[in-house]
């Protein structure tokens, strides 16, 4: 583990603990000043996680599904929660694998398919990364179906076969399901279906062995004898005097729905029996728009190009940006010359690429040193702009690497305010209350190439940066983030800026400490003046664990906020 110390006051406070006194870790004053404290280089102040998902999609007969539908929830959604993170489906190979942005204090998600809920566990690798690997079951949609439920049964030489209602499973594919009673005193020894000329199903794989109940089977899948067919041998002991095995297999639906009948063998010693069955089947599922997405899974049933969203932090939630504005020089450390929550939505298309970014964006405060700071993000290196922002202000523009965005030069033009007075960090006269803003940015997005990457700033929000006066090449950005091909380097080590690149270290004082604070969930923020570290009680406890204790310190909890340094809406 990685240490922090302080500079100077070491005898003291060596003084203070024999005295059976904490200075910095109780429930009301942890407070320290900013200049002492050291931060290790490699703690980037982070309170969030990339969390990378590894899920498995299977059906209820533990098959492997592909295209199986799933939502991510911070919070339980059958006990009220609200906080979905994403709604996504599997692909052809029932695997979904990507990342997901979460604050470091969460231990466990909610993963939710149809009427089946999971929590599931977070493999936490570090700080700033983890992982879940994990299985779930997909029901898909149950949809009324009019006229009479198909089950139906044939007889023949001992044995009863029964077809039951082929079911759609909303990606494609169909469950063909037969029961096959065998009613002799011989063993059942194989089983034979019919398949559409070149017809191969998806499961089971051939080669594999296939169990119902106690009863196992070697499946060729597909084979010529006796018949083009799926074929069950038995393994070891099969089904006599009246016991049944069940026969499942998923083709593609479109066949399916082709087909006009289907013929079943099977064979106990030297008895063979065989039927076959009418087949009028209609698929149950819909898909509106034809993105082979159905509509109960689809987030946008009616726009072919547009299937699933992912939240950052949540739908619904938003999370915080602070920013210390005079970089290379040293700020006040209260954090909040810009003070704006923002609030992520990923769209993407059935294919799992981006189609468009949303970005929500609520603007609270200004302690600006500097009139009229701009606002910026820079998406990753594989994606770029593809088409025309639309923006609620009217304010965004693209920048000529196209993967930037200008939000605004000007955050006074924002609030619609002039002058020079700060905006909503001081709570006492002359200064006024002035409304925060909220607006939406939408971006059309491409994929240029496609990446497998655990860079905080591949993860939404991004690469935010701050412009200092509006001066495009003047970027303030969350530490360790890159700058971007507008950046003036010659102001890397100036001030009392200390970035190395050698080390990657950039946007740092001498004492590694950052001019902004990515908040996972939104909070509140100091009054102006007065140091982040003495407003909220445990961001010393946080900071010199790195990170590891108090993972939540910016949250409204008891004894976490010293009231008189957190800036209220004023009251009337």
């Amino acid at each position: 583990m990685k240490k922090y110390y302080v500079k100077g006051f070491l005898f003291f406070v060596l003084v203070i603990a024999l005295a059976g006194c904490n200075l910095f870790n109780s429930g009301t004053d942890n407070s320290k000043n900013m200049d002492d404290l050291v931060a290790d280089p490699e703690f980037q102040f982070n309170t969030t996680r990339s969390v990378e998902l590894n899920i498995t999609s299977i059906d209820q007969y533990g098959f492997p599904m592909p295209y199986g539908h799933f939502e991510i929830w911070k919070d339980n959604p059958n006990d009220g929660g609200t906080l979905r993170v994403l709604s996504i489906r599997t692909d052809e190979n029932a695997t979904y694998n990507d990342v997901i942005v979460l604050p470091t204090y969460y231990q466990s998600i909610f993963l939710k398919s149809g009427g089946i809920l999971q929590k599931l566990w977070l493999n936490t690798e570090s700080e700033t990364e983890a992982s879940i690997l994990d299985t779930f079951v997909c029901i898909p949609p149950v949809y009324e179906v009019k006229g009479e439920t198909k089950c139906e049964t044939l007889s023949d030489e001992g044995f009863t076969f029964g077809l039951y209602e082929l079911e759609d499973n909303c990606n494609g594919t169909t469950t063909v399901k037969f029961k096959v009673w065998n009613n002799n005193n011989k063993e059942l020894s194989h089983v034979a279906i019919s398949l559409p000329a070149g017809v191969v199903p998806s499961q089971p794989t051939d080669g594999s062995t296939y169990k119902s109940g106690k009863y196992k089977y070697y499946v060729e899948n597909p084979t010529n004898n006796p018949f083009y067919s799926i074929k069950h041998e038995t393994v070891g002991k099969g089904p006599k005097n009246g016991k049944y095995s069940y026969f499942i297999y998923i083709i593609p639906t479109a066949d399916a729905a082709a087909m006009t009948e289907i013929t079943i063998l099977a064979k106990a010693g030297q008895i063979i029996g065989q039927v076959t069955f009418d087949v009028d089947y209609t698929p149950t599922c819909n898909d509106s728009d034809g993105d082979g997405v159905t509509d109960d899974w689809d987030d946008y049933p009616y726009d072919p190009d547009r299937a699933f969203n992912q939240f950052t932090p949540a739908e619904g939630q938003y999370g915080t940006f602070m920013w210390e504005d005079l970089w290379p020089d040293r700020g006040d450390y209260d954090m909040n010359d810009l003070v704006m929550d923002y609030n992520v939505i990923e769209v993407t298309n059935a294919q799992h690429e981006i189609v468009d970014v949303i970005n929500n964006f609520y603007l609270r405060a200004s302690g600006a040193g500097y009139l009229n700071n701009g606002f910026a993000i820079q998406y990753p290196d594989y994606w770029e702009v593809d088409g025309t922002i639309v923006d609620e202000l009217d304010r965004a523009y693209i920048d000529t690497d196209n993967r930037t965005v200008i939000f605004f030069e000007n955050h006074r033009q924002v609030f619609g305010v002039s002058g020079e007075a700060v905006i909503n960090t001081d709570p006492n006269p002359p200064y006024p209350y002035i409304p925060p803003v909220s607006w939406s940015v939408t971006i059309p997005m491409a994929e240029t190439a496609k990446a497998k990457v655990f860079a905080p700033w591949d993860q939404a929000p991004f690469n935010p940066f701050l412009l200092q006066n509006g001066v495009r090449s003047h970027e303030i950005h969350l530490p360790d983030y890159p700058y971007t091909y507008e950046m003036n380097t010659a102001l890397l080590n100036t001030g009392d800026d200390a970035s190395n690149p050698a080390l990657g270290i950039y946007f740092r004082t001498t004492n590694y400490l950052p001019w902004a604070i990515l908040i996972a969930e939104g909070c509140v923020y100091a009054i102006e003046g007065k140091e982040i570290s003495d407003a909220f009680n445990y961001f010393v406890e946080w900071a010199q664990s790195d990170g590891a204790q108090k993972q939540d310190w910016y949250l409204d909890l008891p004894g976490y906020q010293n009231e008189e340094l957190i800036y209220h809406v004023p009251t009337k």
